[in-house]
C-alpha cells in the first residue's frame, strides 16, 4: 500500500477541478505506533508524490488504527472491555472472537458507536482519525 501512496495523492491531485474527491488512507500503526505511523505516511507522500507533502487543506486523510483496526472493534462494540490498551494485540480475546462470528453485524455496530460520547474516553488514535476525516467531509 505504501508504494502506491504517491500516485493515488497524484491522482487525486490531478483532478482538483472535482472538489467533491479525497483520498483516505486506512492502516494498522502495527508496532509503530501511531505517531511514526503518520510520520512515515507524510514522508511517503513527500518523497514520491508529484506535488511534494501534504498541505493543510488537501483533502487527505489518515486513519490509523494504533495496533490494529481489532483495537477499535472491541473499543467500539464490548463496553466492558474498555478501556482498551492500543499496545495490546485483541485478536486473541474472547471479545475479539466473538465480534469475529458476525464482522456484518460488529461492523454496524461499530459505526453506530462512531461518533464521541461525552461518558467514554476514546482511544487516542480513534479520536485522531475522527479530527483526520474532517479533512474530507
Amino acid at each position: 500500500m505504501l508504494g502506491r501512496l504517491g500516485r493515488e495523492v497524484d491522482a487525486l491531485r490531478s483532478q482538483k477541478h472535482q472538489q467533491n474527491l479525497g483520498l483516505v488512507v486506512v492502516i494498522d500503526a502495527d508496532e509503530k505506533g501511531l505517531s511514526q505511523r503518520v510520520d512515515d505516511l507524510e514522508g511517503r507522500i513527500e518523497a514520491d508524490a508529484r506535488g511534494g507533502a501534504r498541505a493543510a487543506g488537501e483533502r487527505i486523510a489518515f486513519v490509523v488504527p494504533a495496533l490494529e483496526i481489532e483495537t477499535w472493534y472491541v473499543h467500539l462494540c464490548v463496553p466492558s472491555a474498555r478501556p482498551v490498551d492500543e499496545t495490546r494485540d485483541y485478536k486473541a480475546s474472547a471479545a475479539w472472537r466473538e465480534l469475529e462470528k458476525d464482522l456484518s453485524a460488529a461492523s454496524r455496530r461499530a459505526v453506530d458507536a462512531w461518533p464521541s460520547a461525552p461518558d467514554r474516553q476514546d482511544p487516542p488514535s480513534l479520536s485522531a482519525a475522527r479530527d483526520e476525516l474532517k479533512r474530507v467531509e
